[in-house]
């Protein structure tokens, strides 16, 4: 039994950033559009900050608790 090789899908060449920067400025303008479905693929998403971890840690969260003009 023989078989059959499938081909290996085409890996998109890598855009540049000025490329990238155009292409996210005009769908974050599209996104301006009510009922507008605007798809970001995974590397215009990284582009726009998407990925970026920016939470609070649960250190600094517990320390945004403590008010000193509650201390008696």
């Amino acid at each position: 039994m023989t078989e059959s090789k499938k081909p290996l899908p085409a890996v998109p060449a890598r855009r540049t950033a000025e490329e990238l920067e155009a292409i996210v400025r005009q769908k974050f303008i599209e996104l301006n559009t009510p009922g507008a479905i605007v798809e970001f693929d995974p590397e215009e998403a990284e582009y726009a900050g998407a990925f970026i971890e920016d939470a609070l840690s649960e250190e600094d969260a517990l320390a945004a608790m403590y008010d000193p003009r509650n201390d008696n």
